[in-house]
């Protein structure tokens, strides 16, 4: 008698072989996941500054210590959840709050932009 099909033993053998490969795949693929999120919310950190800087040289007719993304974003450099180049949205989650904090290296003779501004600044921005 000629059968086709498989054993018991050859497809629990087959599942066990893909269990310990999802064992190792998930862990890998979600650790590449979160570090691409850390990369994209770096990147979107250092937009931040940029466009804090391109502020700053158009803005610093007064002494300032501090911008706020949303004073940055009404003045155009930045936009929330948009297509454009200038467009910001936080990969981990919710919206970026807060301010940049502006400070005058006289070492280097330029300033130095700090976001998320530490909590000890005071005052914050209005």
């Amino acid at each position: 008698m000629n059968k086709k099909g498989f054993t018991l033993t050859e497809l629990l053998t087959v599942i066990v072989i893909l269990a310990i490969i999802a064992l190792i795949a998930i862990p890998i693929v979600l650790g590449v996941i979160e570090s691409s999120r850390e990369r994209l919310h770096d990147e979107q950190v250092d937009r931040i500054k940029s466009a804090a800087r391109n502020w700053s040289t158009t803005s610093l007719l007064r002494p300032v210590e501090c911008v706020s993304i949303s004073e940055l974003i009404a003045a155009g450099f930045l936009e929330q959840d948009g297509d454009s180049p200038n467009s910001i949205a936080n990969p981990k989650g919710g919206r970026f709050t807060g301010i940049v904090h502006l400070r005058w290296d006289t070492d280097i003779n330029q300033y130095e932009y700090t976001f998320p501004a530490p909590a000890s600044i005071n005052p914050p921005c209005p």
